[in-house]
């Protein structure tokens, strides 16, 4: 699955907060966090029993462990090379 700005945004929402996404019943973050859902990096508190995308909800330790993967991520770094060079690395 190719994981959107969205995807990532809804899952560092609900690693850091329990309350409900601020879109919540936008049809884009529903979608997405079905998707988070289905793929097991989210899931409700157990305590939890509200309305559908209303509650609280938490990574699970497999979404935990993406979150630590995203944020260890090193940003990238510019190498300059000759163009016969660059052929040859593609």
């Amino acid at each position: 699955m190719n994981f959107t700005p969205s995807h990532i945004e809804i899952l560092l929402h609900y690693h850091t907060s329990p309350g409900p996404h601020p879109r919540a019943h936008a049809p884009a973050v529903i979608k997405h966090t079905d998707d988070l859902l289905r793929l097991r990096l989210i899931c409700r508190h157990a305590e939890q029993v509200t309305r559908q995308y209303g509650g609280k909800w938490m990574t699970t330790s497999r979404g935990t462990a993406f979150v630590r993967a995203i944020c260890g991520t090193p940003l990238p770094v510019q190498a300059w090379m000759l163009p016969s060079q660059e052929a040859k690395q593609l």
